[in-house]
């Protein structure tokens, strides 16, 4: 989010941190979930594709906090391998291309062979 707000606000790394940080005041005031819904069908489908053995994992640029409790919200949390989002200080996990290679990391961690990864996105 922070590197977004540079690129497409024109905002300065101290005015976007600054940015960043009011918003997930805001989120944690609110409640990570507030107004969050789910596509049509999605958690059929992921609940089916969990029921057919095949590991999942989700890889968001939301921080790992909002992410967790998004997916508990949704219910979608058991049939996930692994859940990852960026770190806190968006800094040390922050990168969309970091955030997928762990979440592949975590599902090798978890014996999840990975040698032939799926990707679906929103984007």
């Amino acid at each position: 989010m922070c590197q977004s707000f540079q690129v497409t606000g024109g905002m300065t790394p101290e005015g976007a941190s600054d940015a960043v940080s009011f918003y997930r005041t805001l989120g944690k005031a609110d409640g990570y979930t507030t107004g969050a819904r789910l596509f049509s069908g999605v958690a059929e489908l992921i609940a089916d594709i969990a029921a057919a053995g095949i590991p999942q994992a989700t890889a968001s640029s939301k921080p790992e906090i909002q992410v967790d409790a998004l997916m508990d919200h949704f219910e979608l949390a058991p049939h996930l391998t692994a859940i990852v989002g960026a770190t806190q200080d968006e800094r040390t996990l922050s990168d969309k291309a970091d955030i997928v290679a762990e979440a592949l990391r975590r599902l090798d961690a978890a014996g999840v062979d990975t040698s032939r990864p799926v990707l679906i996105g929103d984007r």
